[in-house]
């Protein structure tokens, strides 16, 4: 069902999560089960899809942690099979809709949160990054971007062509000339796929981004909207046999000089004190860990 999304190796997080909700969505409605135990079966059978298919993304585990939460709650309420499949598509719409509203504040509130630089470095494709410097540029900012060109997909370049139409100055590099450049920016300013009490999690090439970043006394901040905060809880462990490993690279978040968000810059403290009081799904978990087939309530 999902495996357009597993192929999909250039489109962010929020794109990614966009058309998710909108095939998990459509398959539910059009989903034939009769009754709810039935339902039930066949969503968690989805989620665990869902979730497989780009298993770093927060968003994507959300998502699957929101429909299932519903659910669950109206299953053991005694409604029907019809009213659970309208309720779990009114439910992945309102979270696209939030996590929309969340990029929308990043463009003011984060970018007005935003320290103070007028050169910025980042790498591969962020809406969330682009929200914010197109906020930095509407309130008056000249700003000048050094892109890494992310191969093997470019999708840096197709970042780059994005900010060049706010107006903002970019020169494209190799990707393994960007740590050498950072030294002579204001700014390091990534995208985070997933962000735990313990790390964040973007695109290859973050690692290497915050050393260099630390080495260099430049602030290093990723921007994430709050359906990409994550408890660690829900972190992929090992015996996942995910291949998503070439693809993302976790930083710890002391490497981090803080997580700007729609709320504004966080510091690591802040962002592990946040994560911390949200809950966690026991149905989530189910899903995620319990490797036996998905069974009724």
């Amino acid at each position: 069902m999902f495996e357009e999304l597993a192929r999909d190796k250039t489109s962010g997080a929020t794109a990614v999560t966009r058309r998710a909700a909108e095939i998990l969505s459509e398959a539910l409605i059009d989903s034939r089960a009769g009754d709810p135990g039935e339902f039930w079966t066949e969503l968690q059978t989805a989620c665990r899809e869902l979730i497989a298919a780009q298993r770093e993304m927060a968003p994507l585990v959300n998502l699957a942690g929101k429909a299932l939460s519903i659910t669950e709650r109206l299953v053991l309420s005694g409604v029907g099979a019809e009213t659970l499949k309208r309720a779990v598509a009114l439910e992945l719409s309102t979270f696209v809709s939030e996590m929309d509203d969340g990029v929308e504040s990043l463009a003011r509130e984060g970018a007005a949160a935003l320290p103070p630089c007028s050169s910025i470095a980042t790498l591969s494709a962020s809406e969330c990054v682009v929200a914010v410097l197109e906020g930095a540029v509407r309130s008056g900012r000249t700003l000048s971007v050094t892109a890494a060109e992310s191969r093997p997909a470019l999708e840096g370049v197709a970042q780059a062509e994005r900010l060049r139409a706010l107006g903002v100055t970019v020169d494209v590099v190799a990707d393994d000339a960007l740590p050498g450049l950072i030294a002579g920016v204001d700014l390091v300013l990534v995208g985070a796929d997933r962000v735990s009490q313990e790390e964040f999690t973007g695109k290859t090439g973050v690692h290497a981004a915050a050393t260099a970043a630390s080495d260099a006394g430049v602030p290093f901040v990723a921007v994430a909207t709050e359906e990409r905060l994550i408890s660690a809880a829900l972190a992929p462990r090992a015996e996942d046999g995910s291949d998503t490993d070439s693809l993302f690279e976790p930083v710890p978040l002391g490497r981090v000089t803080g997580i700007l968000t729609g709320a504004g810059l966080l510091t690591p403290e802040e962002t592990a004190a946040r994560i911390s009081k949200k809950p966690v799904p026991p149905s989530l978990l189910r899903v995620l860990f319990d490797r036996t087939p998905p069974t009724g309530l």
